[in-house]
């Protein structure tokens, strides 16, 4: 297992450097070729060859690199010129086998060889625009994927949000705006005769009636103070509380803290 390992890493290292050693042999014939029939100096010679090189590697690494972006890309996604690229990696075979074949073979298209020079310009100067181009056609990408994200997030967000709001609403809806309940005077009757005496200038003889008036009050006040339920219906704050205490026994009402339920007669 260990040597395994150890292959392995020994075959990655070789596959990183192998591409970078792998022009030298070529760079030597063009360097070769170009003294021996443009009769140029050793300099200008090696300088000629790492630039072809160079180039070379350059359009084979943007035609890679285009062709794989126009495999994965989704169709919404701007296309590559890959075929640019494509056409850039040929032109460097053919100044190639032009510099170490042709030439051996022809001796006298040397007189021509030198026009190759504002062709490898040309290469370099659109090997630059098509790696320009495709940094931003990738950083545009990039943006509207997170722009999209942020939206989803955001929309997510709010939804979350109405609905905390309303369910939060439909719950103050509830305990606010109890529908009032009507009571039967009939169910009224009979109460003990327990309860607190009224108290206050306006009194009702008939305490089914003021029973009566004290559940539709606290079913359009659910939140209502004794106080203000006493005065509502002529009796006192003491009244109201032992009031309450007996429609609660009978079901005819339900507190919930500060809040006063009235329940639907069956």
């Amino acid at each position: 297992m260990k040597m395994r390992l150890e292959r392995t890493s020994l075959l990655k290292l070789v596959a990183g450097i192998t591409p970078w050693v792998a022009p030298f042999p070529s760079a030597f014939f063009v360097a070769r070729a170009a003294m021996k029939y443009l009769n140029l100096p050793l300099p200008v010679a090696l300088i000629l060859a790492i630039v072809i090189e160079l180039l070379g590697l350059t359009s084979v690494h943007t035609w890679l690199w285009l062709a794989d972006w126009n495999s994965g890309r989704r169709k919404t996604d701007p296309k590559a010129p890959e075929s640019l690229a494509m056409l850039l990696a040929g032109v460097y075979f053919m100044i190639t086998i032009g510099m170490i074949v042709v030439l051996e073979v022809f001796p006298s298209l040397a007189n021509y060889m030198p026009a190759i020079s504002p062709l490898l310009a040309l290469v370099g100067a659109f090997n630059l625009a098509l790696i320009s181009q495709q940094e931003k056609r990738e950083a545009a990408v990039r943006k509207e994927r997170v722009q999209r994200k942020a939206e989803r997030l955001e929309k997510r967000s709010a939804e979350r949000t109405g609905e905390r709001s309303s369910g939060s609403t439909k719950h103050v809806h509830r305990n606010v705006q109890t529908k009032p309940a009507t009571v039967h005077p009939e169910r009224l009757e009979g109460f003990s005769s327990g309860l607190p005496s009224p108290a206050g200038p306006v009194r009702k003889t008939n305490r089914a009636e003021a029973l009566q008036d004290l559940t539709v009050f606290f079913g359009q006040h659910p939140e209502g103070s004794y106080s203000t339920a006493g005065r509502s219906v002529g009796r006192s704050k003491a009244w109201v509380v032992g009031a309450l205490d007996e429609l609660e026994r009978r079901g005819l009402v339900r507190r919930d803290g500060k809040l006063i339920h009235v329940l639907e007669a069956e």
